[in-house]
């Protein structure tokens, strides 16, 4: 006969009161008590209820029932579960409501889960009431109420199920950290592209996909569930990453690009605001100056640009600080800007577009708005778009 959860009755026969009803599960649970001949030897009672305890998630065991369980081997005594003994229990409904911190009436539904669980059988009375008296001794002489032996007959399964149950948490411990990186490095991969201005891919929609794996994250989730969310973004984040590869080395390749022009240029001799337009000789050996931005802001002169940007100054050379040259500046930018959280490739293509010059006041004009500027690098790719745009 199957197994059900139906209760098992006899047409036409009165029951008499103050009796359950008894369930499959109860004759099972009983069967299994009636079995019990005591703890092996290297056994005990604690690592019986502590392997439950463990295999619990595993085996479906709900949290309350555990918890109810662990209230229950309370009322147990060491001797209860040697050879030849029953670890029977008989605490009041009262006292059950008040270890549980439920009413009286949802006191029978935990020990039905506990039965249900093949945790705990109950022993009947012949008057249906729970009691029990032990000896001098503390030896049980004679007792009804709930016996705990059906947990203990179950430690072979439990200690099985406890072992599987740690290697499940070990992999989703391993997946949920695989989810968190390869989360992040989505995030991080969208924003360099957006930083940078590549326009080749939907780039906000692996941000939301991060977001998206980041709340179902905190949900309980499977583990075929997760490993198949790991998956998506581990296969996201390839793609996403050999796009943003192919657009650099785009950059790199190109003649124009930014990438293979030098931040900066060094030179032997003072250099002047009326030196940037030009290249001169001396001594046989060229020296490259820098020459004059392609905006308009072909008056602006070192000197006034420093008092403009104070954020410059502790980056200009001592001994020029009074008469800066447009070389010191464009040095203090290309480490200004680095302070700021603008990227390398950021300053490359501003120097590309502007010129070095003009990629520096830039620089200046970012550090001067100071914290009116939320996204440094989101500003200067604004500013070189208005600067395409003709604006």
């Amino acid at each position: 006969m199957a197994m059900t959860d139906t209760n098992l009755r006899t047409p036409g026969v009165r029951r008499d009161r103050g009796f359950r009803r008894i369930t499959v599960y109860d004759l099972s649970a009983a069967n299994q008590a009636a079995a019990f001949e005591g703890l092996a030897g290297d056994v005990s009672a604690f690592q019986a209820l502590a392997a439950a305890k463990r295999a619990a998630p595993l085996l479906g065991i709900r949290p309350h029932v555990i918890a109810a369980l662990d209230t229950l081997f309370a009322f147990t005594q060491s001797q209860d579960w040697e050879p030849g003994r029953r670890p029977v229990v008989w605490p009041s409904n009262a006292r059950l409501a008040e270890e549980w911190q439920v009413e009286r009436t949802q006191v029978k539904f935990k020990i039905r889960a506990m039965v249900k669980a093949g945790l705990i059988a109950v022993v009947e009375s012949p008057n249906g009431k729970r009691w029990g008296r032990r000896d001098a001794g503390g030896l049980i002489q004679e007792a009804y109420g709930f016996d705990l032996s059906p947990m203990a007959l179950n430690f072979p399964k439990f200690v099985v199920a406890a072992h599987q149950a740690a290697q499940e948490r070990q992999e989703l411990a391993a997946l949920r950290r695989s989810l968190t990186i390869n989360r992040k490095a989505l995030v991080q991969l969208a924003e360099t592209a957006i930083e940078h201005g590549a326009r080749s891919y939907d780039w906000d929609s692996l941000i939301v996909a991060a977001n998206n794996a980041r709340a179902a994250a905190r949900q309980l989730l499977p583990l075929d569930e997760l490993q198949a969310m790991v998956e998506h973004l581990e296969t996201l984040r390839d793609a996403a990453k050999a796009v943003l590869d192919e657009e650099f080395e785009i950059a790199k390749t190109d003649p124009k690009g930014p990438v293979n022009r030098p931040h900066i240029l060094t030179t032997n001799q003072t250099s002047t605001e009326e030196d940037v337009s030009t290249t001169s000789k001396k001594e046989g050996s060229q020296v490259e100056v820098l020459p004059p931005p392609d905006f308009h802001c072909h008056d602006i002169k070192p000197r006034h640009l420093l008092d403009l940007v104070p954020a410059f100054r502790p980056l200009i050379p001592k001994d020029r600080v009074g008469n800066p040259t447009w070389n010191d500046l464009v040095e203090a930018a290309s480490l200004l800007r680095h302070h700021l959280g603008i990227s390398e490739h950021a300053w490359s293509q501003a120097c590309g577009e502007l010129n070095r010059i003009g990629a520096t006041i830039c620089i200046g004009i970012i550090a001067a708005k100071g914290l009116q500027v939320r996204s440094p690098g989101g500003y200067l790719r604004g500013m070189l778009q208005k600067h395409r745009d003709g604006e």
